[in-house]
Formats: C-alpha cells, sequence, structure tokens
C-alpha cells in the first residue's frame, strides 16, 4: 500500500540576532528596573491547520494534540539596550550552552545587505535553531530527565488552534502530542504483539527543511499523535518570547521593529495513514465425524478480504489477501484470524469462498465494514488501549452430510507501495482431492 505522506513546513517562531544589531534605548543603564516588555506575561497562539490540504486541516483537530512548553531559560535584559539575553543553562541542558550561544549569533559585517531582509535573518537562525531543537529534545524528554513541571495546554473553543497564556520571557522547547498518550515511551501489548503508544517516536521522515537527518534518511527523535486514520508527527521547536513585529509582520528577532508579547507560531508536522486490523473468528458448530474405523481430512476453510478506499465496492483496492482455517473436530468457541496492516478508514468485503468438501457456511456480519484503528484511551490517568469489538467478521459453518475430502490453498497479496506480489501457503501438505484459492 502506498503510504500518503504529507509534510506540512512552516517557519520556527521567533529567533535572535547577535545583541549588537539591537538599537538601545530601553534604560541607557540609568536604572536597575525590569523592562516593561520582560516583565509582562507573554501569549503563544499554535496553529494547528497550516495546510492548504482540507483533509489534513480537519482530520489533525480531531486527534487531541496538546503543548507542552518546557522552559529552557529565562531571559534577562541587556543594560543599554532594548533587547534581552539569556541565563546560562543549567543541570543537563547546559552541555549545550556553546551550541546555544553560537546559535544566537549572526556577524552582520558578513552580511552587510541581506541581514536587513526579515526573511534571510530567519533562515540563517533555522540553519542553528532546528537541529538544536532536536538536541534540546533529546534530553528533555529522555526517561531519566528531571524537568521541572512543563506547562500543559490544549485547543479551546477554536480546536485548530492552541493558546498557551501567562508565559515568563524565555526560551521554550515546544512539543506537541496526543493528549490521550500520557507516558513519553509506552509499549502494550496488543494481540500477543509489543507495540509502541508512547507520545516520543523515532522517525527517518524530514519533517522541515531544515531537518538535517531526515534529508539524510537517519532516525531521529519526533513526538505523535493519533486520530483515527492518521499518526502525525512533530518536529521540536524552540520559541523564544517575547518578539517583535514591523507593522504587524513577525521579525523572528528581538532587534528590530516593536515589541509583542502575542506570538503565532505554526507547526512543523508529517502523517502516515494508521494500520487497522480485521478478525475473522470461526466457529465449527457441527463437524463430519466418520467414526473411528474411519479416516477423514481436516475440515479447511478459506476466506477472501478485500479492503476498499471507500465503501463503494468498485472503489480503488487497498488490500486484498486470502487465509484458511483448520479444524480438527467440532468447535463452538472458534477460532480467530488477526490481519493486521489494513488502511484504517478503509472497507473491508470477507467472503469465504472455500467451505470444505462436505460443510455449509454462514456469516453473521453486514459488509462492508469499516476498518478502525486501535482506540486509544487512558485509564486511572494511563494510555491504554480499548478493542474494537467492530473490526470482527463472525463465520459459522456445518456438515451438510456429504463425504467428500478436500484441502485448501491460501494465497496472500502483499503490497510494497508501488506494486502487489504473491505467494502460496498449502494446507495440509498432503492434501488431495479438491481446493480452494
Amino acid at each position: 500500500m502506498r503510504m500518503r505522506t504529507q509534510r506540512i513546513l512552516a517557519a520556527l517562531l521567533s529567533l535572535m540576532l547577535l545583541l549588537a544589531l539591537a538599537p538601545a534605548g530601553w534604560a541607557d543603564g540609568e536604572t536597575d528596573e525590569i523592562p516593561e516588555f520582560l516583565s509582562r506575561r507573554n501569549t503563544v497562539i499554535i496553529n494547528l491547520t497550516p495546510s492548504t490540504d482540507e483533509d489534513f486541516n480537519n482530520d489533525i483537530i480531531t486527534a487531541g494534540v496538546q503543548a507542552d512548553l518546557y522552559l529552557l531559560t529565562e531571559a534577562e535584559p541587556v543594560k543599554g539596550y532594548d533587547t534581552y539575553k539569556y541565563k546560562n543553562l543549567a543541570g543537563d541542558l547546559s552541555v549545550l550552552q556553546t551550541e546555544l550561544d553560537t546559535a544566537l549569533k549572526i556577524d552582520p559585517s558578513e552580511y552587510p545587505e541581506q541581514i536587513k531582509d526579515p526573511a534571510f535573518r530567519m533562515s540563517k537562525m533555522l540553519e542553528s535553531f532546528t537541529p538544536l531543537a532536536y538536541k534540546f529534545a533529546d534530553i528533555v524528554l529522555a526517561d531519566d530527565f528531571e524537568a521541572v513541571e512543563p506547562q500543559s495546554f490544549v485547543a479551546g473553543d477554536k480546536p485548530n488552534t492552541i493558546t498557551a497564556e501567562n508565559l515568563k520571557a524565555g526560551l521554550y522547547l515546544l512539543v506537541l502530542r496526543g493528549s490521550n498518550l500520557t507516558d513519553k515511551h509506552l509499549t502494550l501489548t496488543v494481540d500477543g504483539i509489543e507495540e509502541e503508544y508512547g507520545y516520543v517516536t523515532s522517525t527517518k521522515k524530514q519533517l522541515s527543511p531544515n531537518d538535517t537527518k531526515g534529508k539524510e534518511g537517519e532516525a531521529h527523535i519526533a513526538t505523535r499523535a493519533f486520530s483515527e486514520k492518521y499518526e502525525y508527527l512533530f518536529e521540536p521547536q524552540l520559541i523564544t518570547v517575547p518578539t517583535r513585529t514591523d507593522n504587524g509582520n513577525l521579525q523572528y528577532n528581538t532587534a528590530f521593529g516593536d515589541w509583542d508579547n502575542i506570538i503565532k507560531v505554526n507547526i512543523k508536522a508529517a502523517r502516515d495513514e494508521r494500520p487497522g486490523k480485521i478478525k475473522i473468528k470461526k466457529t465449527l458448530s457441527d463437524y463430519l465425524d466418520l467414526g473411528k474405523d474411519e479416516t477423514f481430512e481436516p475440515a479447511i476453510f478459506t476466506f477472501d478480504i478485500i479492503a476498499r478506499k471507500t465503501k463503494d465496492a468498485t472503489s480503488e483496492t487497498v488490500y486484498r489477501r486470502q487465509v484458511s482455517m483448520n479444524f480438527d473436530g467440532p468447535d463452538t468457541t472458534g477460532k480467530t484470524e488477526v490481519l493486521k496492516d489494513i488502511p484504517a478508514g478503509s472497507w473491508v468485503w470477507i467472503t469465504e469462498i472455500y467451505a470444505g468438501a462436505h460443510y455449509t457456511g454462514s456469516s453473521s456480519s453486514e459488509y462492508p465494514i469499516e476498518v478502525k484503528a486501535d482506540e486509544i484511551t487512558v485509564v486511572n490517568g494511563k494510555t491504554a488501549i480499548k478493542e474494537q469489538s467492530g473490526n470482527t467478521a463472525v463465520f459459522d459453518n456445518k456438515n451438510n452430510d456429504t463425504h467428500r475430502g478436500g484441502h485448501g490453498i491460501e494465497n496472500v497479496f502483499t503490497h510494497d507501495g508501488r506494486t502487489w506480489s504473491n505467494g502460496w501457503t498449502t494446507e495440509p501438505a498432503n492434501a488431495a482431492n479438491g481446493g480452494a484459492v
């Protein structure tokens, strides 16, 4: 199946320039009072719908995205200048002090003309700040990092934005994640298989043009949220508050324009289709028993599974497979076959195409069945998975009093995103007399 990935790229908000660029004047060294632009609290408005893709914008607001803001270091005024600097990083973060100091500096003499252009200043800062944001995230999101409790915010009346209010002036790490993912690193066992449901994950995707590891195809940290159909991956971002605007336009620095304590930031995100599951439950309520003096074949049943993009039976096929189940006696409890990696949101038709040589089958399920991914919920403050019972197709077979033997062959179709391929599985190996494909 072709994975449709949409990369949503947006500018990283509010980055500082070299202090030498800052115009003098807030106090000219005459007072030790904190300037008003540093003493007031700040608001950050996070735009969750920066895409031109209407489907992306409509779906991401259903993913329950929350914003965690970690204050990395507070801002402090620079006497004689209408600007601020950062206090030194503390604790585990101090290893990044040199890189932060370097990232904050642009030598204007190297770019005497370009430095006047806000877009140029922003692009130069992004070259340093994007990889630095990942390094901060590597430390902050580690299991053993003892952070001061981050401030967390969720969307309110406007689900397409998250508003973070009452923030001190300083440098923040912005981490977006699903509000129903309570653990940074969590593995749960689902259908006997361990799967990750923590909000911190690893990806090789390039989440923005300055995501150099993603560009080289190297694994790097990302955070995530889940909607019913998609997994969203977010790039960590650095935000400096407050910032400046010039005629209402953000200047991405602390040196040009007028101070503004209301900051707007566009997210950097990609998404992938979530895998869903279908269960086939098979019971055999009446089994052909030929007696101890006669031999007979196992009862073999084969099912054809077709998943389509929409509920329309003529829409694009996104998954195709055939599976078989064997019985050697009556089984009213039933056996279950779990089919994974079917795109969530697709629609499935399941047909019993072979019912052995002497059985009549029936299905109690209505088709098509909408494929749903695992429902993620919170139980006692912890992330948990609620089984999707509606994803089960139920079949039952009874003996029709014929004595013919039979066997089955399973034809498995797989899709690598570009082409289809198939293989054969014969059950049992020595079966004879009839069959199904």
